[in-house]
């Protein structure tokens, strides 16, 4: 009876997570899909419920589209240099052969863009790339008279800004894939790196023999998050548009194409439906690669195969 009594205590223990959980994850995602059924707006008083109607024009306005292929445009370039460095900086932190020192000091500084809000370092990118007081300008062209009439307009190009925008995600987050990738080196047994050498692997047969496929689970995580990080870009091209979207909208994205619904048109109904039309295309495309590599397939087929070679035995 007594174990019984102070067994109670742990639930007393977690009751305040569960109250913040209702609170401030439950309650407002349940109160923006109720918002999306309705023509809810800042102009007037009231609202009127109107089923999925939202969904429906949201899907059909070419704005929602085009904002979704631009955040599409800025991902993808940014995800194949930052899985492509980092890969590349842990197999060499981590080379039993190369045997780099300061192994920890390089993680540091390659993971410290990681620790810096996105607001600063997108003041920091307006900073050098502004036309006319920018540092790039002056590295490039120089100070002096005339120079001024030399100088670009970085932000004013669709395809240029796009491309900034992908590397400086790319500088910010490739540190932390980096040290992603070293953990899940550094857990592969040293034997099988031992034996690949000893039945005459090279370094490049070595990593695509042994490194790459046992870091699969690694490399699906870190893609899976920045697929759900990427589609939710909104401080970077915000300020660094000041708020316009850029050249010809190129830095629209689906979030900041959201923010205008909701409260620059002051269409919350419709900046509802938004926000839920990219939680299941997110989804969506995150379950379609997922199917494609596969993932979970050879878990479920192991105990299969057991009990298949069980039964043979």
């Amino acid at each position: 009876m007594a174990n019984d009594r102070y067994s109670r205590y742990g639930y007393y223990f977690v009751i305040p997570f569960f109250i913040a959980f209702i609170l401030f994850w439950i309650y407002p995602m349940v109160s923006t899909f109720v918002t999306s059924l309705t023509d809810e707006d800042f102009t007037k008083m009231g609202r009127t419920f109107v089923g999925f109607r939202n969904y429906v024009d949201e899907l059909t306005r070419v704005g929602f589209w085009r904002s979704f292929l631009n955040t599409w445009i800025i991902w993808l370039p940014n995800i194949i240099l930052q899985i492509g460095s980092a890969l590349f900086l842990a197999v060499v932190l981590t080379s039993r052969q190369l045997r780099i020192r300061g192994e920890g000091a390089f993680r540091a500084v390659f993971f410290f863009p990681n620790l810096v809000t996105v607001a600063s370092i997108a003041v920091l990118a307006y900073a050098v790339l502004d036309w006319q007081s920018g540092v790039l300008n002056q590295i490039v062209f120089g100070t002096d008279k005339g120079a001024a009439d030399r100088y670009i307009f970085w932000l004013n190009d669709p395809v240029a800004t796009r491309i900034i925008v992908a590397l400086i995600q790319t500088w910010m987050w490739f540190g932390y894939t980096m040290i992603l990738f070293m953990a899940g080196i550094q857990s592969i047994s040293p034997s099988l790196f031992e034996a690949a050498v000893v039945d005459g692997a090279g370094p490049v047969k070595v990593f695509r023999m042994v490194t790459l496929p046992l870091l699969r689970p690694v490399m699906v995580y870190v893609i899976v998050t920045s697929l759900i990080g990427g589609m939710n870009i909104f401080d970077l091209p915000w300020i660094l548009t000041r708020g316009r979207g850029g050249p010809d909208l190129s830095l629209t994205t689906i979030v900041v194409y959201l923010y205008n619904r909701a409260f620059r048109f002051y269409q919350l109904g419709s900046g509802a439906s938004v926000s839920y039309l990219l939680l299941l295309l997110t989804a969506i495309f995150s379950a379609i690669y997922l199917r494609i590599v596969g993932f979970g397939r050879e878990d479920e087929a192991r105990p299969r195969r057991k009990q298949r070679a069980a039964r043979n035995a």
